[in-house]
């Protein structure tokens, strides 16, 4: 029994022959089996049926064909692989079929290309078809002469994960084959162990990722045109807004914007700007640009006195090559309050200070004309202003000189004969409206904005700002105008009573007694002219009023020409005729002025305040007490009460007779004692110096509310009847100025309102 025992060990350890014979035939059965199942679509179970086959081929290598030469039994997967390389040696290749090199082998669910060293006949060596074989089966490689010992345990072959399992076939097409050699015409075959070999083709040779990605591109945007059918409405609306979003930007790209700074530097100190009679040189100062002297007008010399300003219309007007406007032209011909003269006839020039010289017009322009009285000084006040204020406010100033006294304003019959519109007088109007006209043809390109032409106008030159605003010549040349501290009184007698006043004057003029003509008078010298007017036209600074039968007449230097003064000025108010939006105010003290202060310290010292009051016309009308109750007897009383009667509320009645009623506004902020007549147009162009917290606060209010009106055209205004913008700290509007209502209601105002 123990012998046929061991005779069974030895039968079940040693295969027979006939067994080992029908192996063969038995795998190539499985093999067709996994053929068929291996034409599914379903991936992930083909990969557990091999995975489940080879498991059992490797059961039965170990259980039939054990290792008795002490070698380590081989997995069935490998013996298959290297029968086909047995059989591939001594079986004779057919001439229709391609040798296939080992990187076309590919495991099932995964693409495996290697590429090895080939023979001279094209296929791997013994050893390298060895360590490949021993690899593939999970075995390391021997070393030559080295075999597995008894112990060693057989290793399962490792299934490679199949990341391609549930995508589809067409997806890895070509692509997949990339890094192996062209395919055979035949298609691939599967072996016997589950491996598929690929024929190689290799007659032609097609790009596989071109052709592969072609495929594999136009499948899948055939499926994604397909889907985005579906959302039509959805991309038509969004393609929509797509173009209209790119129309407003273009749109919006080239409207209308501020053009950067543009230089035109010479020699890095000129600046060159052009105007109608050619280009100009100014001059770089604090980062703004300054011209200075350009003409604007022909000069009104020799036969050209006493005649309306010329625009420069030709070419002989103008000058050649490039004119150096960097010095400043000399004032016109005028006269101090002490009797001394001085100035030119060849005045009609213009300073002009721009942030940044520009051909697009974007800025604010502000014209400055300012004059103490209709004889000078001038400009006063209102010189040109530092460039830095136009670089920090972004505006143009223009200062334009202007006639002034005899030379401007005479208004007489000899001149009138001669002239084509046989009329004379405010031809210091026309230098005005030549200005403004040059300022429209020239202006935008030094960076100004002819439709933006604001007016700051103090004194004499507010008052004839105010007649000019009524003139049809001048309407459309400015669209603001800031007047400050003018006179309410404006002419009312026709060019034959002027005309006639003027005889007077004319008849001192020793040079032209026996030829009273045009002709004699513009060949007299122009410093005579301005010594020989008589004394009653000269400017008196107003104090008290005086009683009616004392007061001396005032010459009035403006007058109803019949062509730029056509109607009474408050006519033309009254009907709003008037196109310009116009702003009027003053300080509380403008009329504080060095002689009234000397009077008063002669009032103080003789102990004569309350009986200079009596002796004026306010104590005539018995209004003596009630002005010292409002005022007092200190010097900033007393200059305010003359201030009211002389000019505040003359003003006020002025604004509040127009339709509409004209802003007003009252600055009390005092600059030292009082709120002197210069106070607000210094804040304006930041020539105030502040010497405390008060101060600054109100240079910023008063520079808030006009660089406002200068953007705008407004004032801050509660909404209502006619206001008063009282400046100090703070721009606050008041319902009433109350003190003026007295005045009005007892005919002391406007009747004693200052004349230039």
């Amino acid at each position: 029994m123990w012998k046929g025992f061991r005779n069974c060990g030895t039968m079940s350890s040693d295969a027979p022959p006939a067994e080992q014979k029908q192996q063969p035939q038995e795998q190539e059965e499985k093999t067709n089996e996994e053929e068929e199942q291996k034409k599914s679509e379903d991936k992930k179970e083909i990969e557990d049926e091999e995975r489940e086959q080879m498991l059992n081929a490797e059961n039965r290598d170990r259980d039939g064909g054990g290792g008795g030469d002490g070698q380590q039994p081989e997995v069935g997967g490998v013996q298959k692989m290297r029968r086909v390389l047995e059989e591939s040696d001594h079986e004779p290749q057919s001439a229709g079929k391609k040798k296939i090199p080992i990187g076309g082998i590919r495991i099932p669910g995964f693409l495996r290309s290697r590429s090895r060293e080939k023979t001279k006949e094209g296929e791997l060596d013994g050893e390298e078809a060895k360590d490949l074989l021993q690899q593939e089966s999970g075995q390391q490689p021997q070393a030559d002469g080295a075999g597995g010992g008894e112990g060693d345990t057989p290793r399962r072959p490792k299934l490679l994960p199949n990341p391609f399992a549930k995508k589809k076939e067409h997806e890895l097409g070509a692509a997949g084959l990339a890094s192996m050699e062209t395919l055979d015409d035949s298609s691939a075959a599967v072996q016997d162990d589950g491996m598929e070999s690929v024929k190689l083709d290799m007659d032609e040779k097609p790009d596989p990722e071109k052709s592969g990605a072609d495929e594999a591109s136009k499948q899948d945007w055939r499926q994604r045109l397909r889907h985005l059918s579906k959302f039509r409405l959805i991309i038509g609306g969004v393609a929509l807004f797509v173009i209209l979003l790119i129309i407003i930007v273009v749109i919006a790209a080239s409207g209308p914007r501020r053009a950067p700074p543009v230089s035109h530097l010479i020699d890095g100190i000129y600046v060159q700007a052009v105007t109608g009679c050619g280009p100009v040189h100014g001059l770089v100062e604090e980062g703004a640009h300054v011209f200075r002297g350009i003409p604007y007008a022909r000069q009104p010399v020799g036969d050209r006195r006493w005649q309306p300003a010329q625009l420069l219309q030709h070419l002989a007007d103008c000058w050649n090559g490039t004119l150096r406007a960097v010095k400043e032209a000399p004032p016109c011909l005028q006269r101090l309050p002490n009797g001394t003269w001085f100035g030119s006839e060849d005045c009609l020039h213009l300073d002009l200070v721009t942030p940044r010289v520009t051909y697009d017009g974007q800025l604010p322009v502000i014209v400055l004309v300012g004059a103490d009285t209709m004889l000078g000084p001038s400009p006063s006040a209102l010189r040109t202003p530092s460039p830095e204020l136009s670089r920090t406010r972004e505006v143009v100033f223009v200062r334009p000189g202007f006639r002034l006294g005899p030379i401007g304003l005479l208004a007489a019959h000899p001149l009138s004969t001669s002239s084509r519109r046989h009329t004379s007088g405010n031809y210091a109007l026309s230098d005005l409206i030549a200005a403004l006209t040059w300022i429209q043809h020239n202006i935008h390109n030094f960076g100004g904005d002819p439709k933006a032409v604001t007016i700051l106008a103090h004194r004499a030159g507010a008052t004839m700002v105010t007649a000019l605003a009524t003139s049809k010549q001048a309407q459309k040349l400015f669209a603001r105008a800031w007047l400050s501290s003018g006179s309410a009184i404006f002419p009312g007698q026709p060019l034959s009573e002027s005309e006639r006043e003027s005889m007077t004057y004319l008849r001192r003029i020793r040079a032209c007694e026996d030829n009273l003509t045009a002709e004699c008078l513009q060949s007299v010298d122009a410093s005579e002219l301005v010594e020989l007017l008589p004394p009653e036209w000269e400017p008196r600074q107003p104090g008290l009023p005086n009683p009616d039968n004392s007061t001396p007449e005032i010459h009035q230097w403006l007058v109803l020409d019949g062509h730029i003064l056509q109607r009474h000025v408050y006519e033309v108010l009254n009907e709003n005729n008037v196109s310009v939006k116009m702003v009027i105010g003053t300080t509380a003290h403008s009329e504080g002025s060095d002689e009234l202060h000397q009077r008063y310290k002669d009032w103080q010292i003789n102990n004569e305040t309350v009986k200079q009051l009596e002796q004026s016309e306010v104590g005539r009308k018995g209004l003596a007490e009630e002005a010292v109750r409002r005022y007092g007897t200190s010097w900033p009383g007393i200059a305010s009460l003359v201030s009211d009667v002389r000019t505040v509320c003359p003003l006020l009645h002025l604004a509040r007779q127009t339709v509409p009623p004209i802003p007003f506004y009252v600055v009390k902020q005092p600059r030292g004692e009082i709120a002197d007549v210069d106070v607000d147009v210094d804040a304006i162009l930041g020539r105030y110096i502040p010497r405390n917290t008060e101060q600054r606060r109100y240079v910023t209010a008063m520079q808030q509310v006009f660089y406002r009106f200068v953007a705008q055209g407004e004032l801050r205004r509660r909404e209502g009847g006619q206001q008063v913008l009282l400046i100090e700290q703070d721009a606050n509007p008041s319902n009433e100025y109350p003190d003026c209502d007295m005045w009005l209601s007892k005919d002391i105002v406007p009747r004693y309102g200052r004349v230039d």
